[in-house]
Parts: C-alpha cells; sequence; structure tokens
C-alpha cells in the first residue's frame, strides 16, 4: 500500500456493517408482518367463500324430497340435479 491511499478503518466498517444489519432487520420485520396479514386475508376470503357453498347446499338439501335421499331411491331428484339459486 502506498502512504497516500486513504481506506476505511476496521471501526469505520463495522459501523457501516452495522448500520446494514439494522435496516435489514427492520426490512425483514416488515416483510414477516406483511406476510401474515396476507395470510390472514387469505383465510378470511376461504372462511367467506366456504359460509357461502354451504349455504347453498344447504337450500339444495332442503329443496330434495324426503324419500329422494334414499340408497334404492328410483327418483331423479338428488342434490346435484336440484335447481340452483
Amino acid at each position: 500500500m502506498k502512504k497516500g491511499e486513504n481506506t476505511f478503518s476496521l471501526l469505520e466498517c463495522l459501523m457501516i456493517l452495522a448500520i446494514l444489519l439494522f435496516v435489514a432487520a427492520i426490512a425483514i420485520q416488515d416483510l414477516l408482518q406483511s406476510v401474515t396479514v396476507s395470510e390472514e386475508n387469505t383465510v378470511h376470503a376461504v372462511a367467506t367463500e366456504y359460509s357461502a357453498l354451504r349455504s347453498i347446499y344447504a337450500e339444495q338439501y332442503r329443496a330434495v324430497p324426503a324419500g329422494a335421499s334414499g340408497v334404492n331411491s328410483t327418483s331423479d331428484a338428488n342434490i346435484f340435479n336440484a335447481p340452483v339459486r
């Protein structure tokens, strides 16, 4: 190395590394929080869809005549060909 060459000291390099690690820690925390919020939104959407499908199937089940749900039933009415509203 030449005498007049300017370099960073070890202390300066450690300070820069500490600042970078601090910024990275904040970024990782925000990323984890956004992933958690996204998962909660997904669960909420799936629960809403499940509730809607459950009510549709309940309406179709009520539309089936009483004797049509038996195993040996010859009636054409069942949950799959009941009219959907």
